[in-house]
């Protein structure tokens, strides 16, 4: 009977530990389909605070006011003009020697980011010194661009000089002029339409070399304005200057 109950005791043994054994085998699979339960490998993170604003409201009005600074800082007109800002709304102050700058420093001021609007205060210097300052140094600055420019000048006026010699030149060549043309009138007025177009390519070619080229257009423009009055006030004489040319061109006495 000892044995009896020895045996199976030996065998429900036997059926735990192998029962024990498919349960750990199984539970990582059993775990993996649970939702919900947490894994071994599983870490629990702390949820992360919200951040802590790093730009108040003095701050950025500190950083406009610095921006605009910095920029007037660059223009000379503009650097004795203080800035303030407040909610975004800047505050400009100071004097500034010419009533454009006044504009221009509110323009400028109006386009740096973060800025809701701006209270222009700033007046225009009303001080002799401060206004002659401006002046006097672009005279000065002129002046030695002037003297830089004079050896380029020399070159200019050279070309121009030689070109319209030329011209000459070849207006006093009364002979070709009356082969070309047998009546004299027309020959000395070729000759002279020659010379003249000789001193202009002259003009135009001292100009290219300078480089002001824009130069010969305001004045052949204003020469225009002047030549149509001078025009008017002569029309007798231009009348009677066309009229020996008609003649001399159709010659009806000979």
């Amino acid at each position: 009977m000892s044995l009896f109950h020895s045996d199976r005791s030996w065998r429900h043994g036997l059926r735990v530990v192998v029962g024990a054994i498919v349960l750990v085998a199984v539970a990582p699979a059993l775990a993996q389909d649970l939702p919900g339960l947490p894994t071994p490998t599983e870490t629990t993170q702390p949820q992360a605070s919200p951040a802590i604003a790093a730009r108040t409201e003095a701050t950025a009005d500190a950083d406009i006011a610095l921006r605009i600074r910095s920029i007037f800082t660059e223009i000379t007109a503009l650097r004795s003009v203080d800035v303030r800002a407040s909610a975004g709304v800047v505050t400009l102050t100071g004097t500034v020697p010419a009533p454009g700058d006044v504009s221009r420093a509110e323009a400028i001021a109006s386009r740096v980011a973060g800025v809701v609007t701006v209270q222009n205060d700033v007046t225009r210097d009303l001080k002799v010194d401060s206004n002659l300052s401006p002046i006097l140094g672009k005279f000065t600055d002129d002046l030695r661009g002037l003297l830089r420019a004079l050896p380029l000048i020399a070159v200019a006026l050279g070309i121009a000089l030689v070109i319209g010699y030329l011209g000459h030149l070849l207006a006093s060549l009364g002979g070709v002029w009356r082969r070309i043309s047998p009546n004299a009138f027309l020959a000395e007025l070729l000759a002279t339409l020659i010379r003249f177009a000789f001193i202009m390519l002259g003009i135009v070619a001292g100009l290219e070399v300078l480089g002001a080229t824009a130069l010969l257009g305001a004045v052949l423009g204003g020469a225009g304005v002047i030549g149509i009055a001078i025009g008017f006030a002569v029309r007798d004489t231009v009348d009677n200057y066309v009229s020996s040319l008609m003649l001399s061109l159709r010659q009806p006495f000979r």
